[in-house]
């Protein structure tokens, strides 16, 4: 269950990512521009 959790949080945060609303919260991943 745990790798399924990663990939919906993954995928949360990729949304916020390509909103550009979570610009410093990107930082934290390392994945963000």
């Amino acid at each position: 269950m745990a790798r399924v959790r990663t990939k919906v949080l993954r995928r949360l945060r990729a949304m916020r990512d390509h909103r550009g609303a979570g610009a410093g919260e990107a930082e934290e991943d390392g994945e963000g521009e």
